[in-house]
């Protein structure tokens, strides 16, 4: 006798709960596509904009200026606008609120492993942005920042059509609280961001030299293989935001040890290089560490404010990559002057002071 059919239905709670997670998750490839394209596009202009200098007869400290400026904006307006998203709305700030659009549509426990989709989803953009260059020069030296503009309106019409925005308007408070950087509660963060964004900038502005001087590069050869040293690292920050971070669901404390710990080993690792591969494996390496490392903080700090300061925090900690760019240059160079390997050692010893305060700082101990 034929034994009956087990048939498995879904009851409908079952099926609302699965409905609601395609529903959150829709959002997110939103502003994972538009992140690659930002992530393009800004490889576009770092990598075009010193010749296209050099053709216009700009000098060096003209192209510098350039950055500095943009890195100064970029400090002081991140905070404000920051601010205005929690009042306004993530989606008409979306550059500025990604952190804050996340933190609405997420519960605590994932926002780690969400805000590492779309740290994979810049890190893939800088990956794919050399090949686009490549492509477009051949239309001409201007014509990557045509590209770059072309791919910045098509992430705002995606977001303009498709982004539904986090919560209604009228919940918003009309005058967001200001959250100051001194605020105990995100200090530690922002102090962790703040060594992590030096020490990458240090790290990538030192390669070139490093491989001339030391490794005893042409600097053709140099400009080549620090390109695939650059890859490498974005590469395994992918690999890291992409797969590592969302398939062990670690705590933001855990995210930070790890980076902290693996950046460690990376910078010891350069310092005793003296030929190409090991340099290219640190570096990659380097790339793991900080794909730990960023998602750690950006969560840990999402996580301990409020509400409707999830807008300021996002753009405190945004912040510190504009402090990078507008300091790495003098302190990795005043340091580079004093000796090739005397960045490294000191983004060494500022990774160890990241990993023993995860262990000390309260504030760091709880992110968990």
């Amino acid at each position: 006798m034929n034994q009956p059919s087990q048939i498995a239905f879904e009851s409908p709670a079952q099926v609302s709960q699965a409905a609601a997670a395609r529903q959150r998750q829709r959002p997110f490839w939103i502003l994972f596509a538009s992140l690659i394209c930002i992530g393009i596009g800004q490889t576009l202009i770092f990598a075009v904009l010193p010749p296209a200098a050099r053709d216009l007869g700009l000098s060096d400290v003209q192209v510098g200026s350039i950055f500095t400026v943009s890195a100064v904006l970029w400090v002081v307006m991140s905070p404000f606008w920051g601010r205005r998203s929690d009042a306004l709305g993530r989606r008409p700030l979306i550059l500025l609120g990604l952190g804050g659009y996340v933190a609405d549509r997420t519960q605590p426990h994932e926002r780690g492993p969400q805000l590492a989709l779309l740290g994979a989803a810049f890190a893939l953009g800088t990956i794919v942005g050399p090949a686009v260059v490549a492509a477009l020069l051949g239309f001409g030296l201007v014509a990557p920042f045509y590209g770059a503009g072309v791919l910045a309106l098509i992430s705002a019409a995606t977001v303009a059509l498709w982004l539904p925005d986090s919560k209604p308007m009228q919940r918003r408070p009309q005058t967001p609280p200001r959250l100051s950087p001194l605020d105990r509660r995100v200090r530690p963060f922002l102090l962790v961001a703040v060594v992590v964004e030096l020490s990458q900038v240090i790290a990538m502005l030192a390669a070139g030299f490093y491989a001339m001087d030391v490794l005893r590069m042409e600097p053709t050869a140099s400009a080549r293989s620090v390109g695939i040293m650059l890859t490498g690292e974005a590469a395994a920050m992918l690999v890291a935001q992409l797969i590592l971070i969302r398939l062990l669901q670690p705590s933001p404390r855990t995210m930070m040890v790890l980076g902290a710990g693996v950046g460690i080993v990376a910078f010891v690792i350069i310092v005793f290089s003296r030929t190409y591969l090991p340099m290219l494996a640190a570096m990659t390496l380097l790339g793991l560490g900080f794909g730990f490392l960023r998602p750690g903080f950006m969560a840990g700090s999402s996580l301990a404010v409020g509400v409707d300061e999830q807008g300021g925090v996002a753009g405190l900690m945004s912040a510190t990559g504009g402090m990078a760019v507008i300091f790495a240059p003098f302190v990795g160079m005043s340091l580079y002057g004093l000796a090739p390997q005397a960045p490294y050692v000191v983004s060494a010893v500022l990774a160890a002071a990241v990993l023993l305060a995860c262990f000390l700082h309260p504030q760091l101990r709880r992110a968990r």
